[in-house]
């Protein structure tokens, strides 16, 4: 039993619930399900990990998998929901499943065939272009969802550099990374509340 450790991650579960609750289920079902397949996942990696730390050590593996997803599939479906967020329209719900039928496959081809290191790679991208659009929403003006995004990614990013972050302040490593995930989550929730409408204009 690590007790900080399954606190952090506890934390971790309790920002994604509350993100799902309070801003995802209010948007359509569109977005909302392109959200969900990037925090849902990390909610759901995030309850198996505080369990294994509570001390059931099997639940770590269900823990990875649900990480895996959320860096592949989620990742991608990020992207996108950012993206409609900024242009406020609408996507057609086939074009959206598509979307996570890809990155589900993709998910799929990663995990059978035990390339690992494609996660991160795809994470890095897909958070990249997520800045990139972030910034691209501030030129547009759309400053406050933009801004929520931007936030995000910053400390997603400051959370891949936990280790170094914990070394120089004297913490523990899983620990900020914990709670930096759980800034991040609650970041890119603020964001998806501002939404597009349900009679937004549709884009694909």
């Amino acid at each position: 039993m690590e007790i900080s450790h399954a606190i952090s991650d506890s934390v971790l579960t309790l920002a994604g619930l509350f993100v799902f609750f309070n801003s995802l289920k209010k948007l359509p079902s569109t977005p909302r399900l392109l959200w969900c397949a990037f925090i849902v996942s990390i909610t759901i990696a995030s309850f198996c990990g505080a369990i294994r730390f509570w001390g059931y050590s099997p639940m770590r593996t269900v823990s990875e998998v649900f990480q895996h997803f959320a860096g592949t599939a989620g990742a991608i479906c990020l992207v996108f929901a950012a993206y409609l967020l900024i242009i406020q329209k609408k996507m057609a719900r086939p074009a959206a499943l598509s979307v996570i039928g890809v990155g589900s496959l993709l998910f799929l081809g990663i995990q059978i065939s035990n390339h690992l290191a494609l996660v991160q790679i795809i994470s890095i991208i897909a958070i990249s272009l997520v800045l990139i659009i972030g910034i691209w929403g501030l030129i547009k003006g759309k400053t406050v969802e933009s801004s929520w995004l931007i936030l995000g990614v910053i400390a997603i990013v400051m959370a891949t550099f936990s280790k170094s972050i914990a070394t120089h302040f004297s913490l523990d490593a899983v620990d900020t990374y914990h709670y930096l995930l759980t800034i991040s989550i609650l970041c890119f929730g603020k964001a998806a509340s501002y939404g597009l409408v349900p009679d937004a204009p549709a884009a694909l």
